[in-house]
């Protein structure tokens, strides 16, 4: 098949040309990725942005907050990226931050391979990657935003380069107990399951999903 599996999303991480930050106008040029509410849940609306460069990563979260959230509740609000630098690899990075500089966390699943050991297929947060992230709470607007920079280096085998596809997700949970996800697997609704992670390009345009790797590995998850 030629089309993209069910909700088999694609994100372009567009080329960074100069210094990032929140308010680069380089986000502007590209395509934001909405998030989806699980279950029967009002929407939290969310978008997230990708850009690089030749030595790091970068996320941009634009989180609209309900009207009469407190600053504690917008202090528990968390973004989470979901990052497979090597598509057909069973090791999985995860990002997490918030408001606060001690929201940030990090996390990976797959290090493990002993089938007996209790961390097997779980995420193990003794993993540490070399990051850090940026945000800004505008009540007036209601709205959170979180910029997540992380360097190429802290990831093993990552290579971020014109051409390159990853697999990846995205999350943001509120203190609600509302959850929104970018790519799910249809009746799942996990993010846990890589099955349903979407791609990530980098580059300018976007690239065929026909013709990634990670097309053929998602073929292969659904007729197991």
């Amino acid at each position: 098949r030629q089309a993209p599996l069910p909700n088999a999303k694609q994100i372009i991480a567009g080329p960074a040309k100069d210094t990032v930050s929140h308010v680069s106008s380089e986000w502007d040029k590209l395509q934001a990725q909405k998030l989806s509410s699980i279950g029967d849940a009002q929407p939290l609306p969310t978008q997230v942005r990708a850009l690089f460069d030749e030595s790091h990563l970068y996320l941009l979260f634009d989180n609209e907050l309900p009207p009469e959230a407190t600053v504690a509740e917008v202090e528990k609000e968390r973004v989470e990226a979901y990052l497979k630098p090597v598509a057909d690899s069973p090791i999985t990075y995860r990002f997490t931050a918030g408001l606060k500089p001690d929201s940030r966390a990090e996390a990976a699943r797959g290090l493990i391979e002993d089938l007996l050991d209790l961390g097997h297929r779980k995420f193990d947060p003794l993993w540490k990657g070399e990051w850090t992230h940026s945000a800004t709470h505008d009540p007036q607007a209601n709205r959170l935003t979180v910029m997540m920079t992380i360097p190429l280096s802290s990831i093993p085998n990552a290579a971020g380069k014109l051409g390159e596809n990853w697999a990846v997700n995205f999350q943001r949970t509120s203190p609600s107990g509302k959850t929104c996800v970018w790519s799910v697997i249809p009746g799942e609704g996990a993010i846990n399951d890589p099955r349903g992670y979407g791609e990530m390009y980098f580059g300018g345009v976007a690239a065929s999903s026909a013709a990634t790797k990670l097309k053929a590995l998602r073929e292969k998850s659904y007729l197991d």
